[in-house]
């Protein structure tokens, strides 16, 4: 059963933006959690403000979403992610008002931040003027 939709929840535009440049899954091991549910969650924790052991029950547990992020933080996927959405951004990929790409860039800097790590993502009004709107 599918669970309802939080308004935190990554919207299918956003998911296919960042969809490729997510690692791929493992052809030994453990199966995977869905990445884009690791994601919803930490997006989640982000705007609720939640402690990771409050947590709604029909995210991804909170050890698992904690783990990803670590991991990826380790790995560097944050920023080399923050890197392809500026380049595809400034390569002109994108529509001039794709609002999808704009708040997907916005909420990965709210999370780099949030999970301390250093953001290096010019403010948004460096690509669509000081006066857009998302």
């Amino acid at each position: 059963m599918e669970r309802l939709a939080y308004p935190s929840d990554l919207t299918d535009a956003q998911w296919l933006l960042l969809a490729p440049f997510l690692p791929t899954a493992a052809t030994t091991g453990r199966p995977r959690r869905e990445l884009r549910e690791v994601i919803n969650t930490l997006l989640y924790a982000l705007r609720a403000g939640a402690s990771w052991r409050l947590l709604p029950h029909d995210l991804v547990p909170w050890q698992t979403a904690y783990g990803y992020l670590q991991r990826w933080q380790r790995a560097g996927r944050w920023q080399r992610l923050s890197d392809v959405l500026v380049a595809h951004r400034r390569a002109g990929l994108a529509k001039k008002n794709d609002r999808a790409l704009g708040s997907l860039m916005r909420r990965l800097c709210a999370l780099q931040t949030w999970a301390g790590l250093p953001v290096a993502i010019a403010p948004i009004g460096a690509w669509w003027g000081a006066n857009a709107r998302f």
